[in-house]
């Protein structure tokens, strides 16, 4: 057979195999950076609360009770509060500002119960707790956040999360340590922050922080938190002054910041985002002044909250207990 015959079967051999070369040329795929921490579902713009006071005062909680006296021997500057998983009726409890690196667990009395050294941490100025899920679903985790920075002078700042703890409970307080798991290290994409509000979204594993300061600004790190160095995206602005502790509920559908003075209180609708509740105006909660409240967090069936402070000489801390009506 002449070359001729054979010309138009090449010639459309030729054309089958440009027009694939061609389909695969036009796809790029572009790698995930995950170290950039990008925030979905619209959350990747910063949102400005309008709102302002007078806000509503709530019904539905009961003033406080006293339910004990911190120790002031040991809890000399009790800064974070949150309600084990583990242990219900128990809560964790920490220092702040260069006390030792060691976590508490206490009773609903205030009475401590356990204390666990945390290795592998430095206490440079832990200002917040929160309880909550992680990596594992057949545990509950405790993250301990490194988060003050008085002169804003951090570059970094840490959020150590282990396991919640084994505990033998008996008459004496039960001491051991416990390594920490993972090290979640970061940096604020617009500069040094001080913050001492931290929030798990037990819905999404999600980690807000609230920043102290004229305005709160409001920070998230999705999960899975990157293992590396990252930084945490600023979603939202609210006009609170120097907001000093958080809380979500257990089951998600609540929200609590504080200040040294007020309790700011969201109920989150069925889907909506954390940011999306905060930038609704909030109602105010019943709260017994305390002398450097810093501490706030939900009961686990979310029946009531609980607050405490700084132990201020002469006067000793209380745990303050806010049931729901």
């Amino acid at each position: 057979m002449k070359l001729k015959h054979f010309l138009p079967i090449i010639l459309a051999v030729v054309a089958i195999w440009t027009s694939s070369c061609s389909k695969k040329s036009d796809t790029i795929v572009t790698p995930v950076d995950t170290t950039k921490n990008i925030v979905p579902n619209g959350d990747d713009t910063t949102a400005v609360a309008s709102y302002t006071p007078p806000f509503t005062n709530d019904v539905n909680f009961y003033p406080g009770d006293r339910r004990g006296d911190m120790s002031k021997d040991t809890l000399v500057e009790a800064s974070g509060l949150c309600a084990s998983r583990k242990y219900p009726g128990f809560f964790w409890t920490e220092n702040d500002s260069g006390n030792p690196n060691d976590v508490f667990l206490i009773d609903s009395n205030a009475h401590v119960r356990a204390i666990f050294t945390i290795t592998n941490s430095t206490n440079r100025d832990w200002e917040d707790l929160a309880c909550g899920p992680g990596p594992d679903a057949s545990k509950s985790y405790l993250y301990i956040g490194e988060i003050g920075d008085n002169n804003n002078a951090n570059g970094t700042s840490t959020i150590y999360r282990i396991p919640e703890p084994d505990v033998t409970f008996s008459n004496a307080t039960y001491i051991a340590s416990v390594p920490v798991e993972k090290a979640i290290t970061f940096k604020y994409a617009d500069g040094s922050h001080n913050a001492e509000s931290l929030m798990i979204d037990p819905a999404t594993k999600d980690i807000y922080i609230a920043s102290k300061g004229s305005v709160a600004n409001i920070y998230v790190a999705r999960y899975p938190q990157p293992d590396t160095l990252f930084t945490m995206k600023k979603i939202g602005q609210l006009p609170f002054v120097k907001l000093t502790a958080g809380d979500i509920s257990p089951d998600g559908s609540e929200i609590l910041l504080k200040n040294t003075s007020t309790i700011y209180y969201w109920k989150r609708a069925a889907g909506e985002s954390v940011l999306g509740a905060l930038l609704r105006a909030p109602m105010l909660e019943p709260y017994t002044l305390e002398t450097q409240g810093e501490s706030i967090c939900w009961t686990l069936s979310a029946d009531a909250y609980y607050t405490t402070s700084e132990y201020n000489a002469p006067t000793i801390s209380g745990l303050w207990k806010y049931k729901r009506k």
